[in-house]
């Protein structure tokens, strides 16, 4: 399983890959590092389906997360492919079965 979205968690998103080229010119230019970028108007992430998925084992993360729309296409990006799993034998099985990743409860994370 690729771990490319879990990435996604360290990339600042900014509006445009325009904005991100100019703040790296600026980094560039004084030294400063090196940072990535989720430009939004270079998103283009699927939300994943979990069809077949009881509520009762599992919800998808996105589905309990708050924020504003203009930034759905970077959380969709970055949380898309997790589940929240009642408990570790239930999220093992999810990853299994969706090729996702899960995160229990109490904090488990499997993938």
């Amino acid at each position: 399983m690729s771990f490319a979205h879990c990435n996604s968690l360290f990339h600042v998103v900014v509006d445009t890959d325009d904005t991100a080229a100019r703040v790296i010119e600026l980094l560039n230019e004084q030294s400063l590092g090196r940072v990535s970028f989720l430009p939004l108007n270079r998103l283009h992430a699927k939300e994943m389906k979990f069809e077949g998925l009881s509520r009762d084992d599992a919800i998808p993360l996105l589905d309990k997360l708050r924020f504003d729309p203009m930034y759905r296409k970077a959380f969709v990006q970055t949380f898309s492919r997790t589940l929240v799993a009642r408990n570790l034998e239930v999220a093992g099985e999810l990853s299994q079965k969706y090729d996702c990743n899960c995160i229990t409860l109490d904090g488990t994370y499997t993938c």
